[in-house]
């Protein structure tokens, strides 16, 4: 209004104030685990960070590794590949330099989300054993149809998720409860694998020869007999009999015998002794592995 009461038309001029910080939070693509507070990444895993601000809109999101200097955000980024704990500090800033904590022009100044995360590049530790009989010879192990494997792995960032397998080149792997043994004679190979809990696998490979084959068993008597009329072989009474195995793979390890029913003994020396009339010896033989084979023989002393 002027002095002799001209009064301008008022005009009115609209805005929004806006104080308000980007909202921001960060995400993980790929492999993670949580536990006690920690995060564990693998190498493969990916920090995701998204910034939202529905006034003034987003600036720029900013993020450093392990102290280093703040860079603009342009895409999600793996962490460093060196395993360990590793610190990722960031903030986003809107058109109006609000930011996610308190103000200011300089980055310096800005108020920041911190995270700690550890990177775990290695897979598990693994090893394998045996259960019940074996047996070694050079650098080759049998095993015999009882026998088991056994496998362990251990963990000691992210921690063990489990153990699994396969036996000969199978494709499907066989999650890992408790000791298997492996069936079939010959050769195979077990391959197992450690995964711990963000899926970091290491790879055991080793060699077995399945032996479930007994020593075929044979006797010897030391003189030529005589039959009867049943067929029955006759002997003199200072007969000889002489007990021995064949196996093919580990070799036979022991032979136990019992002369008409008595109680199973070691067999050392040639077998005499035997009482007048017919006698039945029943014997085993057993080669390393545990395998075993009965045969028996009747004869007649004269």
């Amino acid at each position: 209004m002027d002095k002799v009461g001209n009064k301008e038309t008022p005009k009115i001029f609209q805005f929004f104030l806006d104080k308000s910080a980007p909202i921001l939070t960060s995400g993980v693509l790929g492999d993670r685990f949580i536990v006690n507070d920690k995060i564990y990444f693998s190498g493969r895993t990916k920090l995701k960070l998204t910034a939202v601000d529905n006034k003034s809109g987003v600036k720029e999101v900013k993020y450093a590794l392990d102290g280093s200097e703040f860079k603009k955000y342009d895409q999600p980024f793996y962490l460093p590949k060196k395993p360990g704990f590793h610190i990722v500090k960031y903030y986003a800033v809107d058109r109006m330099n609000n930011n996610t904590g308190v103000g200011g022009s300089n980055y310096k100044k800005y108020k920041y989300s911190t995270k700690k995360i550890y990177v775990d590049l290695v897979g598990p530790s693994l090893n394998h054993s045996f259960i019940g009989k074996r047996f070694y010879t050079r650098d080759t192990v049998f095993l015999g149809k009882k026998s088991k494997i056994k496998l362990t792995a251990s963990d000691a960032e992210s921690g063990l998720q489990y153990i699994s397998y396969s036996i000969d080149g199978q494709q499907k792997e066989n999650m890992y409860k408790e000791p298997f043994s492996v069936s079939g004679n010959g050769n195979h190979i077990i391959e197992y694998f450690g995964y711990d809990n963000v899926n970091n696998r290491n790879i055991g490979r080793f060699y077995v020869i399945v032996d479930e084959n007994p020593p075929e068993p044979a006797y010897t008597f030391s003189v030529k007999p005589y039959k009867t009329e049943n067929g029955l072989n006759v002997f003199p009474s200072y007969v000889m009999v002489y007990l021995s195995g064949v196996d093919q793979m580990t070799g036979t390890e022991q032979i136990f015998y019992s002369v008409n029913g008595s109680i199973e003994k070691l067999y050392t020396t040639p077998i005499t002794g035997f009482k007048k009339g017919e006698n039945t010896l029943k014997f085993k033989t057993v080669d390393k592995l545990g395998n075993e084979k009965y045969d028996e023989v009747s004869f007649i002393i004269e």
